[in-house]
């Protein structure tokens, strides 16, 4: 349904951006967590959450490392589901070679560090025991290195 609504040129807020990504890491408090919660004796949903949000920005990392395939099999990504906003999608598909420094040029990372800070700032407020203080680090390594990431993107 994504790639429909890509395809012919429609556009994403912000909130769709969350979701698509939210959706598509999914997997890890679904499946993953409910395996730990039965073998581990304090596993908690806090713990689910982290690891969802985690999900969550490596499958951001992901998308940034596939822009140029994802357009050229034309698969929903992030990126450029955010870029449609500021760039018509005939335009990225037709500029498939250079559609990294045409999404770094028209304003599309904003959009996406502003969701990988978000994620940030959540796990951040999220108790979990101290045996698994190591997600919220995991955590903020990983947004910290996509903020690194998307910052110095050559324009």
């Amino acid at each position: 349904m994504i790639k429909k609504h890509m395809v012919k040129g429609n556009t994403f807020t912000i909130n769709e951006l969350r979701h698509f990504n939210l959706f598509k890491s999914s997997d890890a408090p679904i499946i993953y967590a409910r395996v730990l919660d039965s073998e581990l004796c304090n596993f908690n949903p806090n713990i689910a959450a982290i690891m969802h949000y985690n999900q969550a920005l490596l499958d951001i990392q992901d998308d940034f490392d596939d822009i140029e395939e994802d357009v050229h099999d034309m698969m929903p990504n992030i990126f450029i589901m955010a870029a449609t906003e500021h760039t018509a999608y005939s335009k990225i598909l037709k500029n498939r070679n250079h559609c990294r420094k045409l999404i770094a040029n028209n304003g599309t990372l904003d959009s996406v560090l502003s969701i990988v800070e978000q994620y940030n700032n959540l796990v951040k407020d999220i108790s979990v025991p101290q045996n698994f203080a190591f997600l919220k680090h995991l955590s903020r390594d990983y947004a910290n290195k996509l903020l690194v990431t998307l910052n110095v993107i050559p324009k």
